[in-house]
């Protein structure tokens, strides 16, 4: 128990020491037109094209962890199946690409949820 309260204490401190390390993660929640509807640490949002999408923060997020969803951006209702795949943006260290299928596999412009972990 003494050695979990000290790791415990050791995380926050570290945590109010480096706040940059706990405010570089962040999520964003993305229309089918490709608008922010609600996120943290979001600068920009741009649809590429069909189901293609570049999701920019405000922070780097070159070494971070991405997931994502599809899903509707309310709180209510059925979303459709679907599909989508991230990768870091090759020409944006801030950037992270995003694509959405329908659930055949063809392209299609679906809302999701982006999850980046730093």
């Amino acid at each position: 128990m003494r050695k979990l309260k000290t790791l415990l204490l050791a995380a926050a401190a570290t945590a109010v020491a480096c706040p940059a390390l706990a405010l570089s993660s962040g999520f964003a929640v993305v229309g089918t037109d490709g608008s922010l509807v609600r996120g943290d640490g979001v600068a920009n949002v741009t649809r590429n094209g069909q189901g293609s999408y570049t999701v920019e923060f405000v922070h780097t997020v070159k070494s971070c962890a991405f997931t994502a969803t599809t899903g509707l951006t309310g709180s209510v209702g059925d979303p459709p199946n679907g599909l989508v795949t991230v990768a870091g943006a090759h020409d944006d260290p801030k950037g992270v690409y995003v694509a959405t299928f329908d659930g055949t596999g063809n392209a299609a412009d679906m809302s999701f949820h982006l999850n980046v972990r730093c």
